[in-house]
């Protein structure tokens, strides 16, 4: 018959301590600033990322527990990544007509679109 898996509380696991919130508010909303600001730079946006998650102190805590700090780290992790695929898509979303004309070019449909592919 068919039922529900469910896990029983470790009792091993801190529970002295609540989950705090991974990341504020603030600290997604810079963190996107500098990835906005740096994306387009030739300079390594996921560099400034990592500086900034250490400026701000996120998951730098010294009380957490090794399991607290690997949720913080993939959460951290994860938040990078979607920030940087929305930049990409971004990028795409802009430069749609280009890139198009530039494939254009390379099956031999489009000369400028050629010439431009060439000039990359």
């Amino acid at each position: 018959m068919g039922g529900v898996a469910v896990q029983e509380p470790d009792p091993s696991a801190d529970q002295s301590r609540p989950d705090k919130t991974v990341l504020t508010l603030g600290q997604a909303a810079i963190l996107g600033v500098v990835e906005g600001l740096t994306e387009y730079l030739p300079v390594s946006s996921t560099g400034h990322l990592l500086l900034a998650e250490r400026i701000l102190s996120i998951g730098d805590d010294p009380a957490a527990s090794v399991e607290q700090k690997a949720r913080t780290k993939e959460a951290t992790d994860a938040y990078t990544i979607c920030i940087q695929i929305g930049a990409i898509i971004a990028v795409l979303g802009l430069y749609f007509r280009r890139v198009k004309q530039m494939l254009l070019g390379l099956v031999g449909k489009d000369a400028a679109g050629r010439q431009l592919l060439i000039s990359v």
